[in-house]
């Protein structure tokens, strides 16, 4: 039942937790109150069940006792009598001494009404044989054999001991005691007295209680003269005469079906229960029936009711008293620390790092404020460390462009060059085969050769000069973007830094939610600041992998950068190297200008090879004019990726913008400090 009060608490996500917490304590106490007043009416009816129990059970032995104390009552007269010598001189004389014997017996007859509870008092004497000698209740019928239709007449015969028994006679069921008489060593015959159970019935009475002894059909069948007397529900009275109307009436309210089978029964005025009335011979001849008054029947359980009502009322009281309590917790040591972590909470998810939450105590609140700013401090240190990253590569982008421009003008101004070397080598050209076809003339144009010679040597020379610094400038350019890879790598490592602060943040909701769950309910409200923080986590981690992913295309365009400019220097390299053999050749060339005065029967051949040593030079300029246009091409692409750095640089500052973050000195030195 208590899960489904959970259940449905936590369906209701708009009631605040102290509430949820506050009708989760009075649910449970309405439940635990429901609980206890049903354990104790439960309570209640075992110990009304077992009460009654014990008074049904003390009345059935106070009807016990009062049968067994009227035994023993007959028993001592009959063993008084049993002493009597005028009994001994009856029984041994016969006839003659029965006078006497009657005379003494109601002289003594009087003195028990008096001094006892006998009011009538029936004597039977017994010969040593078991024949009567003396009814007091019939005296001229004697003389009959005893033992032929009594059992008891043959025990106190044979076993000579006194006893007493409840045994049926013709006309009725009384209780007998028999005492034998001794004379000498010479057992000469018994005295048995009966009486009925009117003196228990009275004593009852006299306490404001009833008794009265009632015949089953098995009493009857033994004693059939009973069958005429009162009918009282599926029985008939021991006695017609022994019991009053009062007790009658009491008999006649019982409901002996339902006293039958629970033992007991309840009328308006008396609490009844019964016990056998056991025969001699171990035969159930009828019932003890007996009522106790309702109104002290009551008061027996008056006390018991008085307790479990003030049990009840003091569980009702510590139930109020512990909802009290816990509005009284919850209002003012629980909820304005949750409200200000919740409150500090949405303060770091909108990106504001120069709040500190306040730390009141070193309990789980003042340690959990102390983690918040600890977390704080840790983020906005990192979030400096990308801002400080973040403008070194925008400068390093910056810088990387105006490399990339100058390299790009350089290209621009070699290939001007290279342009001009091929006119001038096609005029070479063109005054080689000149010299070859006007071999005449060749003496007049030596001079122009010569000058002609020289003028190529120096603009290889020029070309020479302008390949190394575009070579110089492209080395440059790759150590630049190389530091741009530095340094992104080592964006990278701050954002690495950024994804374990968010992962140990992550860690610090789950044991906050740990801790939560460990408080039970009280703890409810570590689970909100503990989902706080880990939407919070969640967001630096997708702004980190936003800054890996842009981190990864820097480093990709980086690395492609650097190689295509190391493929430039090698081009360069090359037609640096191409370029000093053309000055070379161009060199030899005004070598042999300068000797053609004195050369000109060699003139046809040297004619021929400096024909085909400037058509390789053309195509030398050629190839290098199409490599300086490619290394301007490259040396744009290296700007656009420089601009494209300059553009990601300027997309992270956006990203970090959202954060307002503390002074870096002052955190810094709360760093060390700490």
């Amino acid at each position: 039942m208590t899960n489904s009060f959970l259940k449905v608490f936590s369906n209701h996500k708009s009631i605040p937790a102290k509430v949820k917490f506050i009708m989760l304590v009075v649910g449970v106490g309405v439940i635990f109150l429901v609980g206890s007043i049903i354990m104790t009416h439960n309570e209640e009816e075992h110990f009304t069940q077992q009460r009654i129990s014990e008074i049904a059970g003390q009345l059935q032995q106070d009807a016990l006792d009062a049968e067994k104390e009227k035994k023993d009552e007959l028993l001592s007269i009959a063993l008084t009598l049993a002493s009597n010598q005028t009994m001994h001189r009856g029984v041994i004389l016969g006839e003659r001494e029965r006078p006497r014997m009657i005379q003494e017996l109601n002289t003594l007859s009087e003195s028990f009404r008096e001094h006892t509870d006998i009011n009538n008092l029936r004597v039977h004497i017994h010969d040593r044989d078991g024949y009567t000698v003396l009814r007091t209740f019939a005296p001229d019928f004697h003389g009959d054999d005893l033992t032929a239709f009594r059992s008891t007449a043959r025990r106190i015969r044979d076993e000579q001991r006194p006893f007493t028994a409840l045994e049926p006679g013709a006309s009725a069921i009384t209780i007998r005691a028999i005492a034998p008489m001794i004379r000498g060593p010479e057992y000469i015959g018994a005295v048995e007295l009966s009486a009925g159970y009117g003196s228990i019935s009275r004593d009852f009475k006299a306490r404001g209680e009833r008794y009265i002894a009632l015949v089953n059909d098995s009493g009857l069948r033994a004693s059939q003269g009973l069958a005429n007397n009162r009918k009282i529900g599926p029985f008939r009275a021991l006695s017609d005469t022994w019991f009053c109307d009062e007790t009658f009436a009491f008999a006649d309210q019982v409901d002996y079906e339902h006293l039958l089978k629970y033992g007991y029964d309840m009328t308006d005025d008396f609490f009844v229960t019964s016990t056998p009335l056991v025969g001699y011979d171990g035969n159930t001849l009828g019932y003890h029936v007996i009522g106790f008054p309702m109104e002290r029947f009551d008061e027996a359980f008056e006390s018991s009711n008085r307790i479990i009502n003030a049990m009840l009322g003091i569980l009702i009281f510590s139930i109020v008293a512990v909802v009290i309590a816990t509005w009284v917790a919850m209002r003012f040591l629980i909820s304005p620390h949750v409200r200000e972590a919740v409150s500090q909470a949405k303060v770091i998810a909108d990106g504001d790092f120069r709040q500190e939450m306040p730390v009141y105590s070193t309990d789980e609140f003042g340690q959990l404020a102390q983690e918040f700013n600890r977390m704080g401090e840790k983020l906005s240190s990192a979030l400096h460390s990308v801002n400080t990253a973040i403008d070194d590569l925008s400068n390093n982008s910056i810088a990387m462009a105006d490399t990339a421009k100058g390299l790009t003008d350089g290209s621009e101004s070699q290939t001007s060059s290279i342009s001009e070397l091929s006119v001038a080598m096609t005029e070479m050209t063109s005054t080689i085969e000149q010299v070859a076809q006007n071999i005449q003339n060749s003496s007049e144009h030596a001079q122009s050769t010569l000058q002609a010679s020289n003028d190529g040597a120096k603009d290889a020379l020029d070309i020479i000069r302008k390949t190394e610094g575009i070579l110089s400038k492209v080395k440059e350019s790759a150590e630049a973007i190389e530091s741009l890879g530095a340094s992104v790598g080592k964006i990278g490592e701050f954002a690495n830094v950024i994804t374990d602060i968010a992962d140990q943040t992550n860690l610090l909701a789950l044991n906050a939610a740990i801790e939560a769950a460990r408080a039970g309910e009280s703890g409810r409200g570590f689970a909100v600041v503990a989902d706080e923080v880990r939407k919070l986590a969640e967001r630096t981690q997708d702004s980190t992998n936003q800054i890996h992913k842009l981190i990864t295309e820097l480093q990709r365009q980086a690395k492609y950068s650097v190689t295509t400019i190391n493929q430039s220097v090698e081009y360069v390299e090359d037609g640096n190297k191409t370029a000093q053999r053309a000055g070379e050749r161009l060199q030899n060339i005004s070598h042999l200008s300068e000797e053609q005065a004195g050369m000109l029967g060699e003139i046809a051949v040297a004619a021929q090879q400096q024909s085909a040593t400037a058509n390789q030079i053309s195509c030398t300029v050629e190839n290098i004019q199409g490599i300086t246009h490619e290394n301007a091409q490259k040396a744009q692409d290296v700007a656009e990726y420089a601009n494209d750095l300059r553009s990601i640089s300027e997309k992270l500052k956006v990203q970090t913008s959202y954060f307002q973050l503390k002074n870096a000195s002052n955190q810094n030195k709360q760093l060390r400090l700490k």
